[in-house]
Parts: structure tokens; C-alpha cells; sequence
């Protein structure tokens, strides 16, 4: 029998609860537990096991404990699930809390007499040991069999992530039950009540969504423990207070002046240059909108009406609809002049502010996207040549000399418009880190009275069998080839980011490390995004604990949301499609003291990471590709 392996840390089950759901997502107030059978019905997929560090290690706090399978390590140090766990996830959100608010509501579900002890308490409200119990061992059970692990497996897979059965249970009952237990109470205390249209308007989509994969909604109930629809609909409106309670209980404390000034200081200097605007065109073999005469066509007329005197960001929007560098009428920012390729570059010199540049025409080869990819002696695959063709202009120049680059910025010196970017950025910083802060403060809360853990409880197992070879180990104690580890290095075959030329990084005051490599001419990163990238990851001595690459499919996450380390959720904000950037993140803002109990990281490890942004929502302007 395998075991499954969770993760040293309980894991975000306010995945998108935190960022809000839509009526599609099932209105996401996190993610549980999810039943197999379920997974199978509705994505067609195996999911086997599924992966917590997808979410993220949080060593101030996390909510929900996922399942990994024992295959390759991903970029947050876990273990990947086949497939992608985000639109298993998308699919999944509404089960959120489901198990766990049936339980709040209703108590336990089964047949058999309940456990009447009291687990916890939360300001007067019983939790009961009963439910707590229940979801433990809904943990211990195999993802493959469905069968609860023996005691010696169980206890290996709580040592292996550093937990006892007691510390288990005090997390499960302060980082779930408890911690959505007080802010529900709190909620109620600021008036904050539910829009009963709204949560009605959500149960009709989940219906509708449950019912369209041949699953009724009375089963799909009960697969999370439930029911009734109107247990259910609890669930439900307790979401829907979510973001006005939130807003009114954080009381998010905007940063001073002399802080944000100091950040544009520290980092104005990557910035410098001209602020460019771009419209930019490509063609595609396998889409007949966009083949070589149409794309030409237009990148024509656009120019023609520019050079008619037309406005830029007008043109840009004409011409590049349904994107966010269209949206933007075109405007990338600053300080991408020198990250812009070379042609885009040579175009520009010579120009003057708002001057049009001529036609910029990038030719490339790419293979045929047919599952017959040989020529015709079966050696060599089949390429196209695509196009991509670019107008630029200039709107403002923010010079600085070499040496000035060198040191911090007088703040003076720096362009309004740019002061503002850099006061966006420092600021969805800071309410990250406040947000951090307050689910910690939450789960730790003395309102949350955690009653000490009574004698026989079924998960109460003695930690000194983790010593003793579980059935999938050899008589050496060496596990067998269903169960192995995976591989100490996972450098890729072909590393696309080999030999590029690092800047020195800029740390903040949290520790982490930024060195942007190119700056990428696409759509940019904001909190709140869902972004598409492409990564490795490496230990301090160079030895790569995962790569997007070895999959063959960038990884999605939504920035700011909790779903990876918060290095990431910090260090992705600002990248536009197409850059790369280096992160070196400091423990704290990683995987901590604990490390991954996997092994593949280590305890107290600085990461670094290089990251290529693929897409921002689904746009990939700007993304030429790599190979890995």
C-alpha cells in the first residue's frame, strides 16, 4: 500500500476564499478535503494525491492539509500532482469548508453515536473532538485504496512532516475549525450580514455546474458530508460576508511617506530609461486570423494612421483588443528600454518623444503544432515561420548616469508617473505581509481555548513505530520503486536561462532579493492576477529541487493569494510577461525551520528561483517562449 505524503506544514484552505470566487468557482471559500470519486467525475481526471505546497508553507499559518503522490518536487518543495492542480482546484472551490462548516452547523453526520467530548471552545461555541477526529483521519486514509494507513504508516507520515498526533490535532482545530469559527463571530460583531441573492444566485451555478457532470447536486451534497441544501447555503452565506468582513477587520495600515520614499530610493535606479509604448502584432500558422496577409494588412493601416498624426494608445486599443498591453493604449512602463529586443532597440535611437518608429519586423521559427511533426524522411520536424512586428514610441525619458545607478535615488529626480508605480508596488507589498499577520494573529488567537487531547482517540498512534519499516519499504529500509524519492538534483535537460548575465539583486527589508534579468514587454503583474510562468528552482550550493521544465507545462498561480511562499507572492508583483527574474528568498519568506520533511528542501534553506512570466490572465503578449 502506498502512503500518501502531506506536506510539514497544514496548507491554505483559503485558496481563493481569500481572493473571492464567482459564482463558477463554487464562490471559493477554500478547499478541504476533496473526495476522489468526486474528482474522477467531474475532471476526468485520477487525482490520486493532491499537493498542499501548491498553496504554500506558511510557518505563521495555514489551513488545510493536502496530499501529494511521491513523484517530482515542484516549485514550492512539495511533491506534483499529474495535471494541474489550479484548474483541479477552479473546479473544486466550492468545497470548501464543506466538511468543515457541515460540521460546525450541523455536528457529526454519522450513524454511529457521536464522541460528546468538547475538542475546543471559540468565545462559547463547542467544537466538537468528534469532528475533529473526523477530519484527522480522513488525512490518514490512502488516496489510492481509500483505506485508512496502518499505525506504522500513519505514524511515518506524521514524523515525516513533523507533526505528533497531539500537535496535529491542535493545528487542525486552530488553523480550520477554529480559525473560521472566530472570524465568522467577528463578522457578526461589524454587522457584516449575507446577500441572500447573491448566495442564491451562486447554489443555482454550482447546481448547474454539478448537474452538467452527470453528478446530481443531493450526491455532490453528500460527498462533502452534507445534508441538506440548506446546510449548505450556510456555507454559502458565509462566504458571501467574506470580503466586507475582512475589509473592516483588518484595519490595513497604509505605509508612511518616509517608508515609500525610501523603497522608490532603493529601486528607482532599475527603472531608468525611456518609457515606451508599443503595438505589437503577431501572426500564427494555425489560426487563419492572424496569418501572414492578415497581420501585415494591419500592421499597415495601424502605422499608416499613426503616422497621420493618429493618438498612440487610440491605435494601441484599436488594434490589440482583449489584452492588457491594448488596454493600456499600448504603455509598458518604465525602464524596459534595454530588455527590449535588440531591433525594438535600434528603432528607438534616433526617435523623439512621441515620434513613430518605422515597422519592426522579428521573424521565428516554430514547430508545426500537428502530432505528425517529421518531414517527409522522418528525420527533421516541420516549422513555420511566425511573425512579430512592432511599432514603438517613447513618452518620457528618466535619465541617470552610471554612477547614479549606483547609489539611492533622489526621490526628486524620479517622474510622477513612476513615483506612483513604485508607491502601487510597495504598497500591495505591505498589505500582503499585514494580511499574513492577520490570519496568524487569528489562529493564535486566545479566543480559540483548545481543550487538552483525551486518551483513545482512533488517530492516537505511538510515534515510536515510525521507526519500524512500513510495508512498501525493503528489509534494509529502503523503500521500493512505488514509493521512492524523488531525485536529488532535477536540473532540467535544457536549462533556457544557462549563461544569462545576473544584475546584483535588490533586497528589501523583509530580505528578499530581486534581480531582474530582462524586464519583459507584456502585460504586468498586479495582486490579484493569475499568472502563467515558467521556473527552477535551486538550493544555496546549486542543486535544482524542481523545474516547471521536467513537466513541460508552466506552472499558474494567483499572486497575492497565498498559494505559494510568500517570496513568491512578494516577488512576482511587477514582472510583465516575457521578463525574467531572479528571486533570492530568505527562509522566513520560504519554507522556514522546518524545511519540506520531504528532505528535498532543508530546514532554515534560502531559495533561489529563476522565473520566466508567460502570461497575466491569459494574456502571453510579449512572450517569445522557451525551450526546456
Amino acid at each position: 500500500m502506498r502512503a500518501p505524503f502531506f506536506l510539514s506544514q497544514l496548507c491554505c484552505a483559503r485558496l481563493e476564499w481569500w481572493t473571492g470566487g464567482d459564482g463558477a468557482r463554487g464562490g471559493g471559500l477554500g478547499f478541504i478535503v476533496t473526495f476522489l470519486a468526486v474528482a474522477k467525475v467531474v475532471t476526468g481526471e485520477n487525482l490520486f494525491l493532491l499537493n498542499g505546497l501548491v498553496m504554500r508553507q506558511c510557518p505563521d499559518v495555514c489551513y488545510c492539509l493536502f496530499f501529494a503522490e511521491r513523484d517530482t518536487v515542484d516549485a514550492r518543495g512539495t511533491y506534483h500532482l499529474k495535471g494541474s492542480f489550479m484548474r483541479i482546484a477552479k473546479v473544486f472551490l466550492v468545497m470548501v469548508l464543506a466538511a468543515l462548516f457541515s460540521t460546525i452547523f450541523l455536528g457529526c453526520t454519522s450513524t454511529e453515536a457521536p464522541d460528546e467530548r468538547v475538542a475546543a471552545t471559540v468565545n462559547g461555541v463547542d467544537i466538537m473532538e468528534a469532528d475533529v477526529t473526523a477530519r484527522i483521519e480522513a488525512l490518514r486514509l490512502d488516496q489510492t485504496t481509500g483505506e485508512p494507513l496502518d499505525d506504522v504508516a500513519w505514524a511515518k507520515l506524521l514524523d515525516q512532516n513533523s507533526f505528533t498526533p497531539e500537535t496535529l490535532r491542535e493545528y487542525v482545530i486552530r488553523n480550520e475549525f477554529g480559525f473560521y469559527l472566530l472570524f465568522l463571530q467577528k463578522a457578526a460583531e461589524v454587522g457584516v450580514v449575507p446577500n441572500e441573492d447573491a448566495v442564491e444566485q451562486t447554489m443555482a451555478s454550482v447546481r448547474s455546474n454539478v448537474e452538467s457532470s452527470s453528478m446530481s447536486f443531493e450526491d455532490y451534497l453528500k460527498s462533502m458530508g452534507l445534508s441538506s441544501e440548506d446546510s449548505y447555503r450556510r456555507m454559502l452565506e458565509a462566504n458571501d460576508v467574506k470580503d466586507e468582513a475582512v475589509e473592516k477587520l483588518m484595519k490595513i495600515e497604509p505605509p508612511s511617506q518616509d517608508e515609500i520614499d525610501a523603497y522608490i530610493s532603493e529601486n528607482a535606479a532599475m527603472y531608468a530609461g525611456k518609457r515606451l509604448s508599443l503595438i505589437v502584432l503577431s501572426t500564427d500558422a494555425n489560426d487563419p486570423d492572424k496569418s501572414e496577409d492578415a497581420v501585415r494588412a494591419q500592421v499597415k493601416d495601424a502605422h499608416k494612421e499613426l503616422v497621420d498624426g493618429a493618438d498612440f494608445a487610440t491605435v494601441a486599443k484599436k488594434y490589440m483588443p482583449d489584452t492588457q498591453l491594448g488596454e493600456a493604449g499600448g504603455d509598458l512602463g518604465w525602464g524596459y528600454e534595454n530588455y527590449a529586443p535588440q531591433e525594438v532597440q535600434d528603432a528607438l535611437k534616433g526617435l523623439k518623444k512621441n515620434e513613430v518608429s518605422k515597422v519592426v519586423e522579428i521573424a521565428s521559427e516554430t514547430p508545426v503544432s500537428t502530432e505528425d511533426t517529421e518531414d517527409a524522411d522522418g528525420d527533421t520536424p516541420q516549422t513555420v515561420t511566425n511573425y512579430t512586428f512592432y511599432i514603438v514610441t517613447y513618452t518620457d525619458n528618466f535619465k541617470l548616469t552610471d554612477a547614479e545607478k549606483q547609489e539611492p535615488v533622489d526621490v526628486k529626480k524620479v517622474p510622477d508617473e513612476l513615483i506612483k508605480e513604485l508607491t502601487d508596488d510597495f504598497t500591495s507589498q505591505q498589505d500582503q505581509i499585514q494580511q499574513d499577520k492577520f490570519f496568524t494573529d487569528m489562529s493564535n488567537s486566545d479566543e480559540i481555548v483548545v481543550n487538552p487531547m483525551p486518551e483513545g482517540l482512533s488517530y492516537d498512534v505511538d510515534m515510536s513505530k515510525a521507526k519500524e519499516p512500513a510495508e512498501e519499504e525493503n528489509a534494509d529500509g529502503t523503500e521500493g520503486s512505488e514509493g521512492s524519492t524523488p531525485p536529488e538534483d532535477q536540473t532540467p535537460a535544457v536549462n533556457p536561462f544557462e549563461g544569462e548575465e545576473v544584475p546584483e539583486p535588490t533586497f528589501d527589508k523583509n530580505g528578499l532579493g530581486i534581480s531582474d534579468i530582462s524586464k519583459g514587454t507584456g502585460p504586468k503583474i498586479k495582486k490579484g492576477d493569475v499568472a502563467l510562468v515558467h521556473y527552477i528552482g535551486y538550493l544555496e550550493d546549486g542543486t535544482v529541487f524542481d523545474s516547471s521544465f521536467n513537466r513541460g507545462e508552466p506552472f499558474e498561480v494567483t499572486v497575492g493569494a497565498g498559494q505559494v511562499i510568500k517570496g513568491w507572492d512578494l516577488g512576482l508583483i511587477g514582472m510583465k510577461v516575457g521578463g525574467h527574474r531572479e528571486l533570492i528568498i530568505p527562509p522566513d519568506l520560504a519554507y522556514g525551520e522546518q524545511g519540506t520533511g520531504s528532505g528535498s528542501i532543508p530546514p532554515n534553506a534560502t531559495l533561489r528561483f529563476d522565473i520566466e512570466l508567460v502570461s497575466v490572465n491569459g494574456d502571453s503578449t510579449g512572450y517569445a517562449g522557451s525551450e526546456g
